[in-house]
């Protein structure tokens, strides 16, 4: 699964009667580009994680369990780097990274 399939399913999955193509484009095409979103989309339509009627997609059922292994896969690889450091360090780490990123005229999204 790549970085924009995962961004996808995870909006997806949070939107389980489906949603517009173009708001996910929206929400998540900052992050790389619409181009790699629709890509995304098309990609997740061929491989049976998603359906598409009209303009409205939505996760099937392979989609969803996808997405939970992944997520799952997401939450292990998250604690292991995260031993020893708070939620508040992550955050600030975050933040100032984001802050970094805009100084030097980025449009950075990580949350």
């Amino acid at each position: 699964m790549t970085q924009p399939e995962w961004w996808v399913l995870h909006q997806l999955s949070m939107h389980p009667s489906g949603i517009e193509e173009n708001e996910i484009i929206a929400i998540v095409g900052p992050n790389e580009s619409d181009e790699s979103i629709v890509d995304a989309i098309a990609a997740g339509v061929g491989k049976g994680w998603i359906d598409r009627a009209g303009s409205r997609v939505r996760l099937t059922d392979d989609g969803a369990d996808r997405f939970h292994a992944a997520a799952e896969v997401q939450r292990q690889l998250n604690d292991e780097r995260r031993q020893g450091i708070s939620d508040r360090e992550y955050a600030t780490t975050i933040e100032v990274l984001q802050r970094t990123i805009t100084n030097v005229g980025g449009d950075a999204w990580h949350w």
